[in-house]
């Protein structure tokens, strides 16, 4: 795993500690990358809407199970695998984590964030 220059550490959210290791898990085995996957971004306060998970639930007033400041998401890269191997990706991380992960491809990442139902 790497983590890109200027990424900051927070407090991770168990679950999304959890969900961390599994999508370098899973890119290493559907692609052979030996260094898996590049975090960038966890909580950083200047780059994400005032909805994010990434700030932890209280922060939005949100009625949770469990409303804390933990990080519940955070983004990563894809862009150095060819369509396969991230459809694989997606499948693996997607089948391993379930319904209380959402995983979305946005326009220059993907996100991912613990978000119970």
């Amino acid at each position: 795993m790497r983590i890109k220059e200027g990424v900051s550490f927070v407090e991770l959210h168990p679950g999304t500690r959890y969900a961390v290791l599994v999508v370098d898990e899973e890119v290493r085995r559907v692609t052979g990358a030996g260094e898996g996957v590049t975090i960038t971004s966890f909580g950083e306060s200047f780059k994400h809407s005032d909805t994010s998970l990434h700030y932890g639930t209280s922060f939005l007033g949100r009625k949770t199970r469990e409303a804390d400041d933990r990080c519940r998401a955070f983004d990563f890269e894809m862009d150095m695998f060819d369509q396969d191997e991230k459809d694989g990706v997606e499948k693996g991380v997607r089948r391993r984590l379930g319904v209380d992960f959402d995983l979305v491809l946005e326009a220059t990442h993907w996100h991912l964030e613990y978000d119970p139902k």
